[in-house]
């Protein structure tokens, strides 16, 4: 207890200014908050997805007007349904099986919504599929980029390193954006579908695998002793102690 109390300490004092620069350089010198972005960049590659499906629908799928209202009519009981079971997983299971299971979820979903859609199931299934797409994907979101940033740093940081999540949101949703933006010059509208989902889902099983792999659970964190060292290697650990004294 006393080593744990001293190392929670020399943590606090380490990193007692805060500020965007001071929470990068703090995150990349430790190994949770290093996965974490690393698996956001992932994530956050397959957003494109949550903001395309009318054009599937429409240009891909050839749905009509009357097959999208009726679609569109489930979207928001998947949606609520899909947030609903995302906050349960957290509380009773922790962050980190949250974002695997409901990123897994937001594949199978997304999956289930392309297939739907191009090869004629009924609009009923394609329109639960995309809501239950967009319930899974940000429920998995904010578990990653929100509580798991937060839980995860020292206090005087948590507030600066949440401005990183902002940050890699942004950039990796620019640069899908862009991909996108030179490859529909260039496909054809019924593949529009296919390409999206050539995006999104080598971005959804990137972020299961870093989160699996590498991501320590934070649920049931005292978050007023964290230091943010809790899952580095004994080794680095060590080594940051001394240089502390």
């Amino acid at each position: 207890m006393e080593e744990r109390e001293q190392r929670s300490k020399e943590g606090r004092e380490q990193n007692a200014q805060g500020g965007i620069l001071t929470a990068v350089k703090f995150a990349f010198r430790h190994r949770q908050l290093r996965f974490l972005i690393i698996a956001c960049c992932c994530f956050y590659l397959a957003s494109l997805g949550t903001a395309t499906y009318s054009t599937v629908m429409a240009k891909s799928a050839l749905m009509t007007e009357e097959e999208i209202t009726l679609a569109l009519f489930l979207y928001p009981v998947g949606n609520a349904l899909f947030t609903l079971i995302s906050g349960f997983v957290s509380d009773k299971f922790g962050r980190k099986v949250t974002i695997v299971a409901m990123s897994c979820s937001a594949l199978t979903c997304y999956l289930l919504f392309i297939f739907s859609g191009m090869f004629k199931w009924t609009p009923y299934l394609t329109g639960f599929a995309i809501g239950g797409f967009m319930g899974s994907y940000w429920g998995a979101g904010d578990t990653i980029g929100g509580i798991m940033f937060s839980e995860s740093t020292p206090t005087n940081l948590r507030s600066s390193v949440t401005v990183i999540n902002t940050l890699l949101n942004g950039v990796m949703g620019g640069l899908a954006t862009v991909i996108t933006m030179i490859l529909l010059p260039i496909i054809p509208e019924h593949m529009f579908g296919y390409m999206y989902l050539g995006l999104t889902v080598p971005g959804l099983v990137g972020a299961i695998v870093i989160m699996w792999l590498f991501v320590g659970e934070t649920r049931g964190l005292d978050l007023k002793t964290v230091t943010g060292t809790e899952w580095d290697k004994p080794k680095k650990v060590k080594e940051e102690q001394q240089d502390g004294e």
